[in-house]
């Protein structure tokens, strides 16, 4: 199979591939950072919250991809726990090309607890722009709906809770400070579901 024209040059173009690295680079940076603020946060918070069996407050991952949807990606886990159980992790995704992602993913044997405690937030303490992934699985980024629209019934059908933000890709987003306040606000927006 050869390549189409466009490809030939996309793979050609060394000073757009170069300034691809940089830019990865950067936002690894960037999440690195980003995991020292949500670490001191988790230290903070987790002996109030009820954790999966062999949960390591601690831990954190820092990875990227070349294809989710077709376009690359990177993210931070911190807290992180998956098993074959469940998922107690707060996930930020830098989506290049589409979207910034910051929630909680939760799945597991509280989930009756977690979808209680999220139904029963007050208006009030459902901050704007927070909202839910009602796709098919934990995975699937598409499907976001500002929580004060949320569809219960649709939230009853899953098998997980992801809650948090979604914000365009902007300057300001990616900048550190913009990434922290963002996935500050998402984080703080998990606690009532966490606690004992």
């Amino acid at each position: 199979m050869e390549l189409t024209p466009g490809q030939l040059r996309l793979v050609c173009d060394r000073p757009l591939l170069a300034a691809k690295t940089q830019a990865a680079a950067t936002l690894t940076r960037n999440l690195h950072g980003l995991a020292g603020t949500l670490r001191a946060e988790v230290r903070g918070h987790a002996p109030g919250w009820v954790v999966p069996e062999g949960f390591d407050p601690e831990a954190f991952q820092v990875a990227r991809g070349e294809n989710l949807d077709e376009t690359p990606y990177q993210y931070l886990d911190c807290p992180r726990h998956f098993s074959r159980d469940g998922v107690f992790a707060f996930r930020v995704l830098i989506w290049w090309g589409r979207s910034v992602n910051a929630c909680w993913l939760l799945k597991g044997e509280r989930l009756p607890v977690w979808r209680e405690r999220l139904r029963a937030l007050p208006v009030a303490d459902r901050p704007d722009g927070v909202g839910l992934w009602l796709g098919a699985d934990p995975w699937d980024w598409a499907g976001f709906t500002p929580l004060h629209r949320a569809d219960w019934c649709a939230v009853a059908e899953r098998d997980f809770v992801k809650l948090g933000i979604r914000r365009e890709l902007s300057a300001p987003i990616l900048a550190p400070d913009g990434l922290r306040d963002a996935a500050m606000m998402a984080f703080r927006a998990g606690q009532p579901l966490l606690s004992a």
